[in-house]
């Protein structure tokens, strides 16, 4: 008996089973989403301004987890009927691809799809901040004052009003940093204190920024700066969710922190804009 043919005949017949098995088997989407343009909504002045940086779509379908999915991209759907799609805004908290997670102070948006299959729905969210937030701060450099003050040899000022496409958005004030060789020192600190929860307690830091260089954004407390993040330079004003939790829960806690950015001048001529300033919790 020649157990070689035997053997390539029963290969054979085995590869031609599986290849059909798969064909007959796979599962083929009854239908598609897209998630697109993301917004948020703020409901009153002290909660500034509506820009985000929202870069994912955390998605649930009919309460159960889904994945984290790109923006403007086909996700296929394997049941269908009248489906509950959640969405949660995720960013990269501190600035981190690596970091990505759902922020728990937008609301998740919900909609109800009747499905039908062979069709591309598309799903627009529509975010706001949680009720129960607190803004402990916020600053948007539109005031003739302002809730900061300088701390190293360089004072930092406002951008002129008269070329408001200095500032974040091409309107208003926003504000800016800048060093020299002899003065090559920059802090710009919060002019008061503020109790940051601690705890289980969530507690962020945002802003917008435009930057040639990298500068520094943490907490003060006592003669201590805790630093929380390095923010890289960028051409295009940019938007950060900073984590303060480590920085307040690291003993010793104080009973109140300032917020503050500081720099070293690595460039020839350093400019660090900053805008929408705001701490909160919840």
């Amino acid at each position: 008996m020649n157990y070689f043919k035997i053997g390539v005949f029963v290969l054979i017949v085995i590869r031609l089973f599986c290849s059909c098995s798969k064909d007959s088997m796979e599962v083929k989407p009854t239908f598609y989403i897209q998630v697109i343009n993301p917004q948020l909504s703020v409901l009153s002045a002290t909660q500034g301004t509506n820009s985000h940086n929202i870069t994912d779509a955390w998605l649930y379908i009919n309460d159960i987890f889904y994945g984290c999915v790109a923006f403007n991209t086909n996700i296929p759907i394997f049941v269908n009927g009248n489906i509950k799609f959640t969405i949660k805004a995720g960013v990269k908290m501190n600035g981190i691809s690596a970091s990505r997670q759902s922020y728990v102070l937008y609301t998740p948006y919900t909609e109800y799809i009747n499905c039908e299959a062979n069709k591309i729905y598309t799903i627009s969210p529509k975010f706001e901040n949680e009720p129960k937030t607190n803004f402990i701060l916020n600053e948007t450099f539109e005031a003739i004052g302002t809730l900061f003050t300088s701390a190293g040899d360089t004072v930092y000022s406002k951008t002129d009003p008269a070329t408001p496409s200095q500032a974040f958005g091409g309107t208003g004030q926003s504000a800016v940093m800048k060093m020299s060789s002899y003065k090559p020192q920059l802090k710009m600190i919060s002019a008061n204190t503020y109790n940051l929860p601690l705890g289980g307690a969530y507690v962020y830091l945002e802003l917008n920024y435009k930057c040639n260089q990298a500068f520094e954004a943490g907490i003060y407390a006592n003669g201590e700066f805790r630093p929380v993040v390095i923010i890289n330079a960028t051409a295009d004003w940019k938007k950060i969710y900073i984590d303060l939790r480590n920085a307040v829960n690291t003993t010793p806690v104080y009973q109140g922190y300032n917020i503050y950015f500081q720099a070293t001048k690595i460039v020839s001529n350093p400019e660090i804009l900053v805008d929408n300033i705001k701490v909160m919790s919840y």
